[in-house]
């Protein structure tokens, strides 16, 4: 708004009644002063001339501009009686005054100190520009409407984003408030703070809209930081804020190379007064694999803080600490669990399955050792399907595939997640999408198993089935780097189920098949599970499973390793039968209690052969 005090030559009578018609046809208010004056009220800058040509359009006589002066809001308010102002001008007097709190101002002291930062050059460029910005609104003449400002960090651990938050901080002497989006209830920031959003996609529609509602009704300027998982996390947080808000930054924190990682060490060691040779320093960084970002770059100062102490060092004087007989401290890695990849590698058959499972692995490794080395990395999709026939080991080797991917650093968190086609479809319109993002909440950090996922393909019309698809396309999209998905199932179903939609087609790394299992490997499969259960079987028990598996695994009513454990159950239950028995059971020797023998395989194999003529088993195919 601009203020101006007009003294005119006479003293006129008004003859135009200040009502919302005229404030609409001129767009300004007037209120008079004392004697001669008046005093005008415009959302547009006027000249001299300007407000001459208008005097007519208020007064009844002619007059002359004799003074003209552009005034604060502070004095229009002082020198007009309250009465005077009436409905239009009241909201003035009820403003609160506008002081450096209700102002994003910089700290230019501050400011000066952004070139000093190593590396992050595209944060020092995009806070240059947003500092030039907000120097050319507070120097307008004219107030400008309030802008939101949101920059969104994109970046991995140990690549500034939180030296930078401080350095905001400092900066505009605001401080931070982390908000996360994935829980209920997310806090109001006030005057002198500015968020840290975190989980941007896991925040529930309506605490969104409520919490960048606060932000905007806030009087002064605001700075909302959003960080991101990735790349593509992050031009779509962009794109869905761009409906609304048009300042909107993306500032990437790329990974330090090692030159950059030298400059931190030295500049951490300075600040301690430890100075030493940078070569040997950047030497001591470049063959510890632990020092690929800032944070371990800390941990390293802090071990050559306590190594200058233990070497008397003079920490007055500015001589170079000798760094030749420093050692970093050793940093257990995680490595594979014997349990997991021993357990994997000892499972019966699926030798191929294997295979493409370790290949996953080692891409994924060496991806990460190039991005620690500062070599731009294609982001990929990890997401797998697993096809199969029931009870080829799929679930099983889900669960031992997410325990190596954990150990390997590769997922954050070792967790399966496992669900079908009723966790993920609503029952009514609106009701999929929540769903399925709950689903994804849970399993954040770790892996999604998707269980007969071809049950996703819409039944009909009314199916909400296309509704959950899309959504959990959507979310792999979001969180590509955050929740890895295997769908699983029959390979012919699993293959139409991609073929639905070609987004999934595109988003999966790989299908891995699982073969069912040879006559020899069930048989494999029997002892194993039997040892388990501490039970021996006899000679003669091997042909007799042989022969009945070659039968049974042409029929509707084989389940793989599944139909093994049914038909254990039944074996050893006629097993007790028979040790029951017997005349004198209380003097078989434990090797006697724990055997199977061919006539307890030919009863089960009985059973069995009933059932096929009677009907299906139930829990096993149909082919």
């Amino acid at each position: 708004m601009k203020y101006y005090r007009v003294q005119t030559t006479v003293e006129g009578e008004f003859r135009q009644e200040l009502d919302v018609h005229f404030l609409e046809k001129y767009g300004y208010l007037y209120f008079p002063g004392q004697e001669r004056e008046i005093y005008i009220v415009s959302n547009d800058v006027k000249s001299r001339k300007d407000l001459d040509s208008s005097l007519d359009i208020i007064y009844k006589n002619p007059v002359d501009i004799m003074t003209y002066d552009s005034i604060s809001d502070k004095d229009f308010t002082t020198k007009v009686d309250k009465e005077k102002l009436g409905i239009f001008g009241y909201f003035l007097l009820d403003r609160p005054e506008r002081d450096e709190k209700d102002v994003l101002t910089v700290d230019y002291g501050v400011f000066s100190e952004l070139e000093t930062i190593v590396s992050l050059d595209d944060f020092k460029e995009k806070i240059t520009h947003l500092v030039t910005y907000l120097n050319h609104q507070n120097q307008m003449n004219t107030q400008i409407e309030k802008e939101d400002i949101f920059l969104i960090f994109n970046g991995g651990n140990g690549t500034g984003k939180k030296y930078a938050i401080n350095f905001l901080e400092r900066l505009f002497h605001l401080t931070s408030v982390t908000v996360d989006g994935s829980l209920f209830f997310l806090p109001k920031i006030d005057v002198k703070q500015f968020p840290v959003m975190v989980n941007f996609f896991k925040t529930r529609p309506r605490a969104k809209i409520e919490f960048l509602e606060n932000l905007r009704l806030k009087e002064s300027a605001n700075i909302c930081l959003i960080i991101a998982n990735s790349a593509t996390e992050a031009e779509n947080i962009r794109r869905e804020l761009y409906q609304t808000y048009y300042k909107i930054e993306i500032i990437n924190f790329p990974n330090y190379d090692l030159e950059a990682l030298t400059k931190i060490g030295v500049k951490m060691l300075t600040k301690r007064y430890i100075f030493v040779n940078n070569e040997i320093l950047s030497a001591i960084i470049r063959d510890d694999s632990n020092c690929r970002d800032a944070k371990k770059i800390r941990h390293l100062a802090q071990d050559i803080y306590h190594f200058a102490l233990a070497s008397d060092y003079d920490f007055s004087d500015e001589s170079l600490l000798d760094l030749k007989s420093f050692k970093p401290r050793e940093v257990k890695q995680h490595v594979p669990p014997p349990n997991a990849q021993i357990k994997l590698d000892a499972m019966i058959g699926l030798e191929r399955v294997k295979s493409l499972l370790k290949q996953q692995v080692a891409f994924s490794q060496l991806q990460k050792l190039r991005k620690n080395q500062g070599i731009q990395v294609d982001n990929f999709h990890k997401h797998l399907v697993f096809s199969g026939n029931p009870g080829t080991g799929k679930t099983e080797v889900a669960r031992l595939y997410t325990d190596i991917l954990y150990h390997h650093e590769i997922i954050r968190e070792n967790k399966l997640v496992e669900v079908g086609r009723a966790d993920l479809i609503g029952e009514y319109v609106g009701h999929t999408a929540p769903k399925v993002k709950r689903v994804f909440n849970s399993a954040s950090g770790g892996v999604l198993f998707i269980d007969e996922a071809y049950s996703l393909i819409p039944e009909s019309e009314r199916d909400f089935a296309n509704e959950a698809i899309s959504a959990v396309i959507q979310e792999m999209e979001n969180r590509r780097d955050e929740v890895l998905v295997i769908f699983a199932g029959y390979r012919d179903l699993m293959r139409t189920f991609i073929k639905t939609n070609p987004g999934l087609q595109s988003r999966i790394s790989r299908e891995i098949y699982f073969e069912d299992y040879s006559i020899d490997e069930l048989y494999a499969i029997f002892q194993l599970m039997l040892r388990q259960k501490s039970y021996s079987c006899s000679v003669e028990c091997g042909e007799l499973l042989k022969a009945h598996f070659s039968q049974i695994i042409q029929t509707s009513h084989f389940g793989n390793a599944r139909y093994v454990r049914k038909v254990i159950d039944s074996v050893v239950q006629h097993q007790a039968i028979r040790i029951m028995n017997h005349c004198n059971a209380e003097s078989l020797t434990k090797e006697e209690l724990n055997l199977i023998i061919g006539t307890d395989i030919e009863l089960a194999v009985q059973d069995f052969s009933d059932i096929n003529k009677n009907g299906n088993v139930i829990g096993f195919r149909m082919r």
